[in-house]
């Protein structure tokens, strides 16, 4: 066998080995850690305004323990918090701005964004999927 015959098979076993699961799964690395809080008041100048949401799988089932991120030119910071036993979560205090609301959980990861207004609420039905995305 020439090198590249014994190249292709070398990359077509380890494909069919990650594909098949025989490597094993990657670590989870999305998962908030433990003393993340579920809500969050940020007290910020002017800050009237609330995002809050709902995360569930795509199944419908809650997920507890959604690693939320909440970012805005507005915030000195992006906030982080995660979702509670119910799926829930809720930030308060808010500066109007443009958000980009992040959530993973597992392997899943989406992201949002929103415009939200002085006194606002702004409530999220966030659905994510724990399955990888494969790309051919």
């Amino acid at each position: 066998m020439n090198r590249r015959t014994i190249a292709a098979l070398g990359l077509g076993a380890l494909a069919v080995a990650c594909a098949t699961g025989a490597i094993g799964d990657a670590p989870d690395v999305r998962r908030p850690p433990a003393e993340l809080p579920t809500r969050i008041d940020a007290a910020t100048p002017g800050g009237d305004a609330e995002i809050g949401g709902i995360v569930r799988d795509e199944g419908d089932e809650l997920l507890g323990g959604a690693w939320v991120t909440i970012g805005c030119a507005c915030l000195e910071a992006p906030l982080e918090l995660a979702s509670d036993g119910g799926g829930a979560f809720r930030a308060r205090g808010l500066p109007p701005g443009s958000y980009t609301i992040t959530v993973r959980h597992g392997r899943g990861e989406r992201s949002y964004m929103v415009d939200l207004p002085a006194g606002r609420r702004f409530r999220l039905k966030a659905r994510i999927s724990d399955r990888p995305t494969i790309i051919t």
